[in-house]
């Protein structure tokens, strides 16, 4: 696929305009997943193997990024693709607020499947987006402020999402002290979604690299999926990271569930917790993203993954929080 650059100054107004639509996208995911959504499971009547295949679905429809390719030639245009993935997705995101309101009786009783089913599907669609997005702001960056860029992208969308967060723990613990949490959750889902629908407006704004593409069939497809496996330092990097999301995808579903559950923690304590963590990334995204630029992207994941594999470690003394150093225990384990 050949893609005609542009011009300097529609690169710039392009990037100012992704800073938006990440904005937009982060106040609308925070206001769903993570401790959010863990606790609407909870409400739902999920176990603790329930809130596994919640997490697991999502990890796993990862591999619909495989077809974004093939999708972007299918479909022409990065923009017709964007509001193919991410408006399936936000109007499933409608369809679980009104999951717990459906009568059906197939339904409601099977509630938490139904959302597997559903997170699944925002998982393939996004995970398409979010290679699309990510393919979309590289044409728009120069090499050579690509790590300033995303460190900048990064303050933005972090400050957005921590604060969208918190503020919507604190609208579903004031529905649950009404005796309405189902409510909450349902209202904070709608408005999500619409909020994500705002991300199109800004995207049909955003300058387009044009490019010239054929319509490849399957065999071509299949024939794809093998050159990543030709190239030695790609491999090394796929088994990176299948490591590291095992690692991730083990324990993670679970820290939330344990600060609700095992801890007895308001939403809102849980929020304030994870913006923490979101806080301290803030500060430093900047830092690493000109660390990256100056000596390269490899030494800065080399010394951040290794320090964030201390971080299950540091649970283990995580007992309790009546007491002010279990409080600045748990602060402290967030920022790590």
């Amino acid at each position: 696929m050949k893609v005609k650059q542009l011009d300097k100054d529609k690169q710039a107004y392009g990037r100012k305009l992704f800073l938006i639509e990440g904005t937009l996208a982060s106040i609308a995911m925070r206001s769903f997943i993570g401790s959010i959504l863990t606790a609407f499971a909870l409400a739902l009547g999920a176990n603790e193997g329930q809130i596994g295949f919640l997490t697991s679905a999502r990890r796993l429809a990862g591999f619909a990024q495989l077809l974004t390719n093939h999708l972007l030639e299918r479909i022409g245009g990065k923009r017709r693709l964007y509001y193919c993935a991410y408006g399936t997705s936000r109007t499933v995101r409608l369809l679980i607020a009104l999951l717990p309101s459906i009568p059906l009786a197939f339904i409601s009783h099977n509630a938490i499947w139904w959302l597997v089913f559903m997170l699944s599907i925002i998982g393939c669609t996004e995970s398409i987006g979010l290679v699309l997005k990510k393919t979309w702001m590289s044409e728009l960056t120069p090499p050579e402020i690509r790590g300033r860029y995303f460190g900048l992208r990064s303050v933005f969308v972090g400050f957005s999402g921590m604060t969208a967060g918190y503020l919507s723990s604190r609208y579903v613990d004031h529905w649950k002290a009404a005796g309405r949490e189902m409510f909450g959750f349902q209202t904070l889902f709608l408005i999500s979604a619409l909020l994500g629908f705002l991300g199109f407006v800004v995207i049909a704004m955003t300058p387009e690299s044009p490019s010239k593409s054929e319509k490849n069939g399957l065999k071509a497809l299949l024939r794809s999926f093998q050159i990543p496996f030709r190239d030695r330092p790609f491999v090394v990097w796929m088994i990176y990271r299948g490591l590291y999301n095992f690692g991730v995808g083990f324990a993670g579903p679970y820290f939330a569930v344990y600060l609700l559950k095992e801890l007895q923690l308001p939403l809102a304590t849980v929020a304030i917790y994870t913006a923490i963590g979101q806080a301290a990334s803030i500060a430093l995204s900047r830092f690493w993203g000109a660390l990256a630029d100056r000596y390269g992207n490899k030494i800065v994941l080399v010394i951040t993954c290794v320090a964030k594999s201390i971080f299950p470690a540091l649970w283990i003394f995580a007992t309790g929080v009546d007491t002010l150093g279990a409080i600045m225990w748990l602060g402290f384990v967030h920022c790590v």
